[in-house]
């Protein structure tokens, strides 16, 4: 990334909040640093880390989030990294 001078801005030196407010969004994508969905995916995916965290399962968070935003848990198993998801059969 870089900032209005042209310098590039490491995530390290700059990371983004977990959740930010609507002014520092507006800011970020003033100076072209994110948009609405960078910003969403990236609200969802740390989200997602911190119900895996909390003890809930893959299946759990996914479905919770699913819920929560609206998206399939295709999509949203794409977006945070997940390669396969396996189903337990109900008896």
């Amino acid at each position: 990334m870089e900032n209005s001078e042209g310098a590039i801005i490491s995530e390290e030196e700059n990371p983004l909040p977990e959740f930010m407010d609507a002014a520092t969004f507006r800011k970020l994508q003033h100076h072209r640093l994110i948009d609405e969905v960078g910003l969403r995916n990236y609200c969802i995916t740390r989200k997602y880390h911190c119900l895996k965290l909390r003890g809930l399962s893959m299946f759990d968070c996914l479905e919770n989030l699913s819920r929560e935003y609206g998206l399939s848990i295709e999509y949203l198993r794409k977006m945070v990294g997940i390669k396969v998801i396996y189903f337990k059969k109900k008896r």
